[in-house]
């Protein structure tokens, strides 16, 4: 969805109106249930560059996805949707230790899923 986003100042009204009507059918598909997932993208225009799957989070979090619902779809349903969740998508004994530690609570808003403190690939913490 990211990757769609148009700029306030666009003139393209055929794109704006393309990015609106995508942002309300994710909303109608959140509310009616159906499984949702993070897109990882390697560019966003309204976004810094690292920042894209950030940006997502925060544009389905606007769709009116929960912050809990958000944090499941980022983590488990990207692995289901991989067909990964036998080796990661949640925290279980045998599953790969991919981690973020964050500084502030996600569940309170959704710019605190960016204040990542440390990461941790395959049990390792990393700098």
């Amino acid at each position: 969805m990211a990757v769609f986003e148009v700029g306030e100042e666009s003139e393209e009204a055929v794109r704006r109106t393309g990015f609106e009507r995508m942002m309300e059918f994710t909303a109608l598909a959140y509310g009616k249930g159906v499984d949702l997932t993070v897109g990882s993208h390697s560019y966003v225009p309204y976004a810094a560059y690292g920042s894209a799957y950030q940006r997502e989070m925060e544009l389905l979090h606007a769709c009116g996805m929960s912050l809990a619902d958000l944090i499941r779809a980022a983590t488990w349903g990207n692995a289901r949707f991989l067909g990964a969740q036998e080796e990661i998508g949640s925290i279980e004994p045998g599953k790969k230790a991919d981690l973020v530690l964050l500084s502030s609570n996600p569940l309170e808003h959704v710019k605190n899923l960016e204040k990542v403190e440390k990461v941790m690939l395959n049990g390792v913490w990393v700098d």
